[in-house]
């Protein structure tokens, strides 16, 4: 599994408080060191840091005006967290104001920076799932608003390798990942719920990146067929008719045929889709696989599917809590799922 550690620009016209914070965050983080403001506008944007450290008495601009250029002129949304010598109101007041995500005050306390410096990742981490979670749902809606022309193979790619490596750099819990979710179902929606956990889920299986990039794919694609299936049926809670039946266990076929209409060709991939509604025992569909006959993508999307269907709101039914979702899943589906990956996820949700 790649770990990619999180970069911080630490900006401060002192030297000696520079090597100070470089001692004190440089085991945990990637630290850059700038001495001045055109340094730190320079590093800003080629070193593309997680969270800026800035002090706001520098000689050439103050740190309100690299900050306010940063965000205003420059359009960079990079977090911030003021260093400064003042205990002052209306010092901190303006801070805050122009965006700052927390402020340190000097002089230093190696315990509150450190713990300042995680409690803010961790928030703006949690902040940049949801943005890209929120561009995933937006680029599923102009799929099965418009179809296959409403969407490239290349910006899915994009997408992916952007949620991917935010979820590589985030500790999230199942828990407050579904806070991030939409409260009720859509089919766009639910795409891009079971991709999250599917990554999720494979980050905790030990998969290598580009294996992340490949289920991501697979399972924000895994429903499409469903475009091709009447509103009717998709909107029916029970009783459909066994024609009905037929033609809603007909989408991941259509789900592959318009998979490979986007230009998604990998055999992993697309077996990932044609293959998420099998079970181990056989009772799945389309071809009835037992064991070991369906891939692991496949096992992983079914489990992530089942988990997603159960924890959101429907129009017929309240949904299950995490907790009360997984333990059904483990107590009445051992047969048919893969239990490791249902016991990896009862992990996550610790």
């Amino acid at each position: 599994m790649r770990y990619t550690q999180k970069k911080l620009l630490v900006v401060d016209d002192e030297s000696t408080n520079l090597h100070f914070l470089d001692a004190i965050l440089g085991s945990d983080y990637d630290v850059h060191l700038a001495s001045n403001a055109s340094d730190a506008i320079e590093s800003a944007q080629s070193f593309q840091p997680d969270l800026i450290l800035l002090d706001i008495q520098m000689p050439d601009k103050n740190g309100f005006e690299v900050a306010e250029y940063l965000h205003k002129e420059l359009q960079l949304e990079i977090p911030i967290m003021f260093v400064t010598g003042s205990k002052e109101a209306e010092s901190v007041k303006k801070a805050l104001e122009l965006g700052a995500c927390d402020y340190i005050v000097k002089p230093f306390e190696p315990n509150i920076i450190q713990k300042k410096v995680k409690n803010t990742l961790q928030k703006t981490s949690q902040y940049g799932l949801k943005k890209v979670y929120t561009s995933g749902v937006k680029l599923m809606d102009a799929f099965f608003a418009q179809g296959v022309s409403g969407i490239k193979k290349e910006k899915l790619y994009e997408w992916a390798e952007d949620l991917v490596s935010t979820i590589e750099q985030s500790n999230i819990s199942i828990g407050k990942l579904i806070n991030l979710f939409q409260d009720t179902y859509t089919v766009a929606s639910h795409n891009v719920n079971v991709c999250v956990l599917s990554v999720l889920l494979g980050r905790q299986l030990r998969m290598q990146h580009s294996q992340l990039i490949e289920i991501a794919l697979a399972a924000v694609l895994h429903d499409i067929g469903k475009l091709n299936i009447a509103k009717e049926i998709l909107d029916k809670p029970s009783g459909l008719q066994q024609n009905e039946i037929d033609e809603m266990q007909s989408h991941p076929i259509k789900s592959v045929e318009l998979a490979k209409e986007l230009g998604i060709k990998k055999r992993e991939i697309i077996q990932g889709i044609e293959f998420h509604h099998e079970k181990l025992d056989g009772t799945g569909y389309p071809n009835y696989l037992i064991g070991s006959q369906i891939p692991t993508y496949a096992q992983i999307l079914c489990v992530c599917d089942i988990f997603d269907a159960l924890t959101t709101k429907r129009t017929f039914r309240e949904n299950y809590s995490s907790f009360d979702a997984l333990m059904l899943m483990k107590k009445t589906m051992s047969t048919q799922i893969n239990e490791n990956f249902v016991n990896k996820l009862i992990t996550l949700l610790r």
